[in-house]
This record gives structure tokens, sequence and C-alpha cells, in this order.
């Protein structure tokens, strides 16, 4: 039956889609497959999140825009947009039908792909060979795919046990049969060019943050008097979006007069105020001020979408730093350190979490709500800028950073100019540093903004203790991973988070630790790696004589668990009898994935020959290269008995 003029519009569940809808291919003027491991543990988490509301309601995972054509009489759909959602899902279908821990999982419907890449050909021979299970040389392939591989399964693994009640059973049968995409037809003769164009130029929907704000500046209804109203919506609002750049120090949302008063003339880097009534006090009167006013949530939808003029917005260079988590995100954390209520540190949850909060509030109570959430979130963000890292893009190659903003004065004629220097937080450069790897260290082992709870107990510390010292700051943090690693990764009976941030006074003492828990197959958490990383980092800072290597070595995204020697070595090269020792810890280190699917079956000597070439991985592998020339079970054992006397484990 042919398409009519209007768009045509069907649903199909993820195994009608993979089997039996027609052919699929991406165009050459799409991108590349471009997923990461955010984006990839973000879609398998939201499909656990939904599965554990209702096992048998279903889930909307977005939409595919096609251009539909006849070939001889089979449907071929082109794929406009959504291809790397269809992708991934192909790519995470393939990996359950190949790995062999899901050989009971049904996936015979599966039997064909219908995907293809339009004049592609890694990727179309990457997608065939990973179906057909064959032998993988990685330089003949789209690397992208080949990562995403190696990562869905992993990713799976520690979802599914971070989720408690889902099962590998329950997971599957809710992805095949009530995970839903809706499939979009554009009209016949449509300009898929210009129509690609549209589709990559459109308004981005209304986010819930700016919901969220309407919503509170709706509480200053409440205050009679129009003046007083009106001062108070425009603080409010220029609090907002002051934090609403992430990738800006706070300090540059206010007019410079204002700046002034609320961080200091001197420097900039001294946030004095207590209270909400003392910000607003640090703004003039607003009459006939040019100032975008706070609207409501219809005037927010009918605004374009590009506007996004405001006054002393750009004083800095916006693109010179990037922050670990997005705006959204930030809110909850801010909600959770001032109320310490244990909310969910999903942005899906945003609403609702302000809303359970809020709503058995009178309308002056909400008033009041509104403005210590101002208040509360400027400080959070003051002290975000200060205290957690940023991706600094100054530099010819990215570094993290840990800075604080200063000002400086310079004479221009007759007036004083104002410009931003940002020196480290701490004087002391060498425990700036040992900050900047711990805090390295949690963002990179926890790339997911829903579990950034490393992040949620830093804020936490540095609000109670604003005017905290670089060795109490590091003492800080070194507990919360000794606490997150003994207590919740390796504890026989893992503790809440929440609890461990929160209360940790009400924890069990002295809970003992699943040695099982350092097993290849076990480890839910790469913190349990990377802190292993940065223990023999801040040990060798200690030495007399230092390694360079492991002086200059930095956390960077690496999660594929490598081991060592290989569960099934190239031909010549004998297999580890001993599983015990081949899956321990002692033979186990963490990479990045491309290294590993590229070298995973070579000796341990070969291992060593190539990667003691450029900079190391993992410091960890480091040491274990240096023992390649008899990497067996004896220098496993060994290994692993270092590893644990460092961690303070016995090795039982």
């Amino acid at each position: 039956m042919g398409t009519t003029n209007t768009e045509q519009v069907q649903e199909f569940s993820v195994k009608t889609l993979l089997s039996t809808t027609g052919e699929y291919t991406i165009p050459v003027y799409q991108r590349n497959y471009a997923w990461e491991e955010t984006q990839i543990r973000q879609l398998i988490k939201d499909i656990i999140d939904s599965l554990k509301k209702s096992s048998t309601k279903k889930y909307y995972i977005g939409t595919l825009i096609v251009d539909k054509t006849e070939i001889n009489n089979k449907s071929l759909f082109e794929t406009i947009d959504g291809q790397q959602r269809l992708t991934t899902l192909n790519i995470l279908l393939i990996a359950i039908k190949n790995y062999p821990q899901f050989k009971h999982i049904n996936t015979e419907w599966f039997e064909r792909l219908n995907l293809s890449f339009s004049n592609r050909q890694k990727s179309e021979e990457a997608l065939l060979d990973l179906f057909g299970n064959s032998k993988i040389e990685s330089k003949k392939y789209n690397p992208s795919i080949l990562d995403a591989y190696d990562l869905v399964i992993s990713i799976l693994n520690e979802e599914i046990k971070e989720s408690g009640d889902v099962t590998i059973e329950t997971f599957t049968d809710y992805l095949f049969h009530y995970v839903t995409i809706l499939r979009v037809e554009v009209p016949p003769q449509t300009d898929l060019n210009h129509y690609f164009e549209i589709m990559n130029n459109r308004g981005e929907q209304l986010e819930k943050h700016e919901v969220l704000k309407a919503r509170l500046l709706e509480s200053f209804d409440f205050i009679k008097d129009l003046d007083v109203k009106e001062k108070n919506s425009h603080v409010f609002h220029t609090i907002w979006e002051a934090c609403a750049n992430m990738e800006k120090y706070v300090q540059y949302g206010f007019p410079v007069d204002v700046r002034h008063n609320l961080f200091d003339s001197n420097n900039w880097d001294n946030f004095k105020a207590e209270n909400f009534d003392e910000v607003l006090n640090q703004f003039g009167e607003i009459k006939n001020q040019k100032h975008q006013e706070a609207q409501s949530i219809d005037q927010i939808i009918k605004k374009p979408v590009n506007d996004s003029s405001r006054e002393n917005a750009s004083d800095e260079n916006p693109e010179r730093f990037y922050s670990v988590i997005n705006f959204s995100n930030f809110l909850l954390h801010v909600i959770r350190v001032t109320t310490k209520q244990d909310i969910l540190l999903d942005d899906k949850k945003l609403l609702d979490s302000f809303e359970e909060i809020v709503n058995e509030k009178t309308d002056e109570e909400k008033m009041i709500f509104s403005q210590n959430f101002a208040f509360s979130l400027l400080k959070t963000k003051y002290l975000f800028d200060k205290f957690i890292i940023k991706r600094d893009t100054s530099k010819q190659k990215e570094e993290w950073s840990l800075s604080k903003m200063k000002n400086s004065k310079q004479q221009r004629g007759n007036s004083i100019a104002y410009t931003a220097s940002y020196p480290n937080s701490f004087e002391d450069i060498h425990l700036n540093r040992q900050l900047v790897q711990l805090l390295s260290m949690f963002h990179v082992s926890i790339p997911t903004l829903s579990y950034k709870h490393w992040l949620n107990a830093a804020l936490h510390y540095v609000y109670e203790n604003p005017k905290t010292s670089a060795e109490d700051y590091i003492n800080f943090l070194e507990r919360t991973a000794e606490t997150f690693i003994y207590n919740r990764i390796v504890a026989h009976e893992p503790q809440e988070y929440y609890k461990m941030i929160y209360h940790p006074q009400s924890m069990k003492l002295n809970n003992p630790i699943d040695i099982t828990k350092f097993s290849f197959g076990s480890i839910t958490n790469n913190l349990l790696f990377n802190y292993v990383d940065y223990l023999l980092w801040k040990r060798e800072v200690n030495k007399e004589s230092k390694d360079s290597k492991i002086m200059d070595f930095k956390f960077t995204s690496r999660s594929s668990v490598e081991h060592y020697y290989p569960q099934n070595p190239k031909e010549g090269f004998p297999k580890m009898k001993d599983l015990n020792a081949l899956n321990c810890f002692g033979n186990l280190c963490l990479i990045s994935h491309s290294k590993n699917s590229s070298l995973s079956n070579f000796s341990p000597l070969s291992k060593a020959e190539f990667y003691l070439k450029g900079d190391i991985d993992s410091i960890k592998q480091y040491i274990m290269l240096r023992n390649a020339d008899n990497w067996d079970v004896e220098a496993i054992q060994d290994h692993q008995k270092e590893i644990f006397q460092l961690l303070k484990i016995e090795n039982e």
C-alpha cells in the first residue's frame, strides 16, 4: 500500500523493528556513528528505569524519520533522523546474540541484519562481521562501532547490578517487546537535503529547567507590592541565568557593580552573602534597566529559540571551560545538598522532585522556598566553580583544571578595566595537582550524570566547609573513595550512597569485604581500578627517585577491563589453566576499548613492547608491564598481594 501525502506514523517494538519492518539504510550525508559510553549507558539506564516502573508498559525510545522507497517489491527506508539510536539497538542485539553468558536468551528472531550503510564500507563490514561473530581485525572497521560493541555488555551488566532487582531475562523481555520506537515517513517528493538541514537546525524542545524556573518565579506573585515583586523576580532571574551556564564562572553572570558587591571588588573570589535578602540588597533600582524580564512558561515557549542575549555575558571566552555536569542535573545536586533529602540525581525526575518538596507548602512558603533556593543555587555554583574540576581548553592540549576566578585591574586612560585570571584554587601547586587527580579519578570512573554521587558528596562537603584547606579537602575525598569502595563496591552488604554521604554514622561498622568482587565479571565500578591508580601515583609522589611516566599520569576515560595474561592467547602461546589466577584482580587492569580490542589476545611481552612506547593508560598496568618477561601465576599473585596491601585488604 502506497503512502499518502501526509506523514505516516507507526510504532514498533524493538523485536518487530529489527526483524520484519523492511530494510533500513544510513545515507552518506549522515555523520558517522558516534555514540560513546555516556550515550549508550544513558539509553540502557533509561530502559531499566522504565522497566522498574512497569514491566508491561510501553517505553517510547524515540523517533525514526525515514524516506520510503520500493525496490523489487521490498520497502527500503532511508534514515533521515534517529540513526545513532537505531545503530546502537542493532549493536546491543548483536552483542546479546553473540555473548556466551546470554546464550539462554532467545534471539532466533534476529536472524539477519536489516540495517546497512550507503558508501561506508568500514561501517558496513563492521556490523556484518560482528553479526556473524567473525574474527575481528580492527584496522578494517569503523572503530566507533567496535568500541560500542565492546562497551554494551559491560554497561548492561553494570546497570543491571546497580538496579538491584532487574535480571538479564526481564531486561531482554522488556527490550524486545515493550521498548517502542515511532517511525515517521516523510511525504513523497520531499527535498531530503533541505529536510535534513532543517532537522539539524531545528529549535530544541523546552528544557525541564526552564519550566522549573517559570514555576518558581510564579511564587513571587504572592508579593503584593509590585516594585518588591519585580525586584525579587529580577534578582531570581539573574541568579538563575548566571548559574545556568555551567561552562562559565558564575561571577560573569552579574553586572560589574553587583559582581563587586557580591564577590568582593578586590578579587571576585569572596562570596559574602548569607541569604537571599543580602543578595537582593546588592542590586539597585531595577526600573528602566535593560534586562531580560522574568517570563512565564507561555512566554518562554513563544520566544525565539536562539534569543540568548544577556548583559555582561561575554567577558570571557565561553568555550574555554567545560563542565563535568549539565545544569538540570546540577539543580538536583543543589536541592539534595540544601535539603538533605534523598532525591534521585536523574534529571528526568527534576520537576517531580521539586513538586514533591513544595506540594504541601502555602503560597508564602513557596515564595520563601524560591528565595532560599535561589541563594543556595548561587552559593553552590560559586563553590562548584572553585572546588570542582573543569576541562580547560586554553592550552594546545585539553587539561583538567582546578581554578578559582580572580580579577585584575588595568588602568586604561582615565578609567579602570577589569579582566579575569584563573589561578589554582589552592596556592600549593602540589596539593592542587593532587586534588585534580582525585576529582578526575572520580569523574572518569562514573561518567553517567545520574550516578555522580561523588560530586554530591564533594558539593555537600564544600557547602558545609567553604573555607576548607587543600589538606582537609584531600582527606575528605580520599575517605569518600574508600567509603564508596569498601562499603558499596566490594562490600558483602552494599550500602546506599545517600546514607554514606548524609548519614555515615548509621552505617554498619567493619562491613566485611567480599573478595570475589575483585574478580573479572564481578567488578561493578571502575572506581576500584582508578583508586588503585591514584594510590600508586600518590606512592610515587612520596618517593625520592620518581618515575616520570607515573608522575605524568592523568586520568582519562577508560572502561575496558583487560586480562594482562590473555584469556584466549594467540596461537603458539599457552592458555592459563588456573582460572582463579587468570580472572583475579592481580591479572586485570583498566584500559581504553580500542587498545583492548586490538591487543587483547597478545602475550604479556608483546603488550609490553606496544604499551611502553607511549603514555600509559594505567599505572597498575605499567607495573604489570615491568614484569612481562615472567608474567605467570606466581607473578599475578604477587602483584595482587602488593595491590591489596596498598588497599589495606587481607587476601582471604
